[in-house]
């Protein structure tokens, strides 16, 4: 059992380093094996929970340790944090253990088949708002493996997930049945693992050439990107306020001729609250109403509700007709404010770099020249049943960051790499424009066209095609999502009452003795 944890533990640092920007090409078709021999010879059900949190732990200190390098925040609050965010990582994967324990009880002969469905139920359970960090996911070794990660139109990247788990089943199982002398076994579930995965990589072949080709002949649109390389502290600084405005505005007249329906600033590129400044806001719309455009911008957004100030992280567009504001939903745990703040409020005033939001709620998207499009901003992108949502009646999808925070760190490249998902799940295009990040467009089958380089400050014009089908993943996202979190809401309500008849029998047999 000794080599066994050393294997289990290789195996959490070796998926720490298989995210992006590495390619470990098959590896991930065998990361998870020791975690079947975990799950099958470990007795102890504690210890089984004990070692997924240090297997989430570690993965997660291989993976996201960029979290330190958080220009903005304190040393302190760095490491705070940093560490926080490890263990939020490590108890996601402890809850996972959990639940095999549950299940273990339930189905003692049989409960390993089950594992790969309930790491899918795990994902929609950690996308729930308040420690939402679904980051250190299986799907995410593989964002590199195109054709394989083609379905996700189908089971979105938690199935791909699912089946990552499941080859990795496959294979456990053949080693098993290997030792064991069952050749017959072996020789099925060789036949499965080929049966399975040569469908999936003829299915993706086939969705490359269809999609790529169907979107070759869409209507598009024709988008201005403004990207102006800002460091973390630099936009901040009110001496450099006006010059960083003007530059925009320069910038966006000078894309006019090429006659944009829309141009994109970046994620609160403008270093204030716009709607709130008459005097931007109006050399804004001015060329909105010129040039017949629209104008999405990043910005900070504030509203009074119940005498208390909301703040938010926020993208404006402006037109000739409107001005719309959407509130960026999805918020980044320890980094756009604290876990359960609204219940204690002093965590409010910890300084996280740059403010502790609230969380808007409108999923409304944006109107461009009587079009559909729908905006997340920076963190929204990792979430498939937030974006399915909100880009239900979209063509595109546009996607603004600022990833200044990391900068020239592993943060850059997964980040990116979440678009990769999501463009395959909708079938959409995904413009992204990241301050110090990649920016560019993501086609519908998930492949990348790098548009600006990240120390870049210019204006670019891009052709967006625009694609209102939506995919099976899109229609179904909503009911994975609720019958997972209602699943694993049962499960873990029925381990705790064991635990309560358990204590209930042993309490009542020693006062019997």
């Amino acid at each position: 059992m000794l080599v066994n944890k050393y294997l289990f533990f290789i195996s959490a640092i070796v998926f720490g380093i298989s995210l992006p920007p590495f390619n470990t090409y098959l590896l991930p078709f065998i990361i998870f094996i020791p975690m079947f021999f975990l799950f099958d010879r470990e007795e102890n059900n504690f210890n089984i929970v004990k070692f997924l949190f240090l297997f989430g732990f570690i993965s997660s200190l291989f993976s996201v340790h960029w979290i330190f390098e958080n220009r903005g925040a304190s040393l302190v609050i760095r490491i705070l944090s940093g560490f926080s965010l490890f263990i939020l990582v490590g108890m996601q994967y402890s809850l996972f253990g959990y639940l095999v324990t549950i299940v273990k009880k339930i189905l003692p002969k049989s409960f390993l088949y089950s594992v790969p469905i309930l790491w899918l139920v795990t994902e929609q359970l950690i996308s729930y708002r308040e420690l939402s960090f679904p980051w250190v996911v299986p799907s995410m070794s593989v964002v590199n493996f195109n054709l394989f990660i083609q379905i996700s139109d189908i089971i979105g990247a938690s199935g791909i997930s699912l089946l990552l788990l499941l080859f990795n089943l496959i294979l456990y199982l053949i080693i098993k049945n290997y030792f064991n002398r069952s050749y017959k076994k072996l020789s099925m579930y060789i036949v499965i693992l080929f049966t399975l995965l040569f469908p999936i990589l003829i299915y993706g072949k086939l969705r490359v050439d269809s999609i790529d080709s169907i979107y070759l002949k869409k209507e598009s649109l024709n988008a201005g990107l403004v990207h102006l390389s800002l460091g973390a502290e630099e936009k901040w600084e009110k001496s450099n306020k006006g010059r960083i405005f003007d530059r925009h505005i320069f910038i966006t007249d000078s894309l006019k001729k090429f006659n944009p329906d829309v141009i994109v600033w970046g994620e609160t590129n403008y270093p204030s609250y716009l709607l709130n400044n008459i005097g931007d806001l109006r050399k804004i719309r001015e060329i909105a109403k010129n040039g017949n455009l629209s104008i999405i911008t990043g910005s900070l957004g504030y509203k009074f509700i119940d005498d208390k100030v909301k703040k938010y992280n926020s993208a404006i567009s402006i037109s000739r007709e409107r001005i719309d504001q959407y509130n960026k939903v999805m918020l980044v745990p320890f980094g756009e404010f604290f876990p359960f703040s609204d219940i204690f409020t002093f965590l409010k005033n910890i300084s996280l770099g740059q403010s502790n939001f609230n969380r808007g709620e409108d999923l409304t998207p944006f109107k461009v020249d009587s079009k559909n499009i729908s905006v997340n901003i920076c963190y929204e992108a990792i979430f498939p049943t937030f974006i399915s949502k909100q880009c239900r009646e979209s063509g595109a999808i546009i996607n603004i960051s600022n990833d200044a925070w990391y900068e020239n760190s592993r943060e850059i490249d997964q980040h990116n790499s979440f678009n990769v998902f999501r463009s395959i799940e909708n079938r959409k295009p995904i413009l992204r424009l990241a301050n110090r990040g990649f920016t560019g467009i993501f086609t519908p089958t998930g492949s990348f066209i790098k548009s600006i380089d990240f120390d870049d400050n210019c204006g670019k014009i891009v052709s967006v095609g625009l694609m209102n089908e939506t995919t099976i993943f899109n229609r179904i996202s909503y009911y994975i999502n609720f019958l997972g979190n209602l699943f694993g809401t049962l499960l873990i309500l029925y381990g705790l009452v064991l635990v309560l008849i358990n204590r209930y029998k042993k309490r009542r047999i020693y006062y019997i003795n």
